[in-house]
């Protein structure tokens, strides 16, 4: 008997094979599953784009205040009832919108559209303020002159 042939009796591991190689790094699985643990999904999973396709543009980068300038803007026009908060909450959205703007065209981003509609919600609830305010001290002060 050679030191290969051994009798079917206890096994001296203790029941566990000894490792096998080490895996190909080329061999990628069968197709339709996910490649073995420890190797590298494809760049394309899909293959090679097709021709005419175009890649994904970047994101544009831009800042917070054209997108400010168009919440505050709605908040504005929204509160113009309130008495303050109107015309104080539209000076803030012209102000945001014109430093956007300026920060748009000097270093370029997106923005630019939020930047205007923030702007021009700001002039609409600072002239919803003027004009309530010009109605409520016209009325207030023929009620007090003439003693409504």
């Amino acid at each position: 008997m050679s030191g290969l042939d051994s009798p079917a009796g206890p096994d001296p591991g203790g029941g566990q094979s000894p490792p096998g190689p080490p895996p190909d790094p080329d061999y990628a699985g069968p197709p339709g599953e996910p490649p073995p643990y420890g190797f590298a999904q494809p760049a394309y999973p899909g293959g090679p784009q097709p021709y005419g396709a175009y890649p994904y543009p970047g994101a544009q980068t831009g800042t917070g205040l054209p997108l400010a300038a168009l919440v505050v803007g709605l908040v504005s026009v929204v509160l113009s009832w309130v008495p303050f908060a109107d015309f104080a909450l539209g000076v803030v959205a012209i102000a945001l919108g014109g430093f956007g703007i300026s920060r748009i065209e000097r270093s370029g981003g997106a923005g630019r559209g939020m930047a205007i509609a923030g702007l021009v919600l700001g002039l609409v609830a600072v002239a919803i303020s003027v004009v309530f305010w010009v109605f409520i001290y016209g009325k207030l002060n023929s009620c007090y002159g003439a003693g409504c």
